[in-house]
């Protein structure tokens, strides 16, 4: 492979990387009124694994409390209730 057509392949995957990262991901469950632990849940959720192992919906209370302390990939993503009650994907 060419020079050229190396630097066109890593420009092309960076674009379609940086496009990814731009779509909307909103929750596509259900969300209940409380989290795993009983807390309820507001406007945001946290769905994450916890220090015990399995993973949980959490408020963020519970997430301090009972979460593996970072979000991302293996570890969780949180959520933020917009104005149609939709939650949107914002970190993790």
């Amino acid at each position: 492979m060419h020079t050229r057509s190396l630097n066109a392949y890593f420009n092309n995957v960076s674009t379609v990387t940086r496009r990814m990262s731009m779509v909307k991901r909103y929750w596509t469950g259900e969300v209940k009124s409380r989290d795993d632990f009983g807390l309820t849940i507001a406007n945001v959720m946290i769905d994450g694994k916890t220090k015990n192992g399995p993973w949980a919906i959490m408020t963020p209370t519970s997430w301090r409390q009972h979460g593996v302390g970072k979000l991302g990939t293996g570890y969780g993503q949180k959520y933020e209730k917009q104005a149609d009650g939709r939650f949107l994907k914002v970190e993790g």
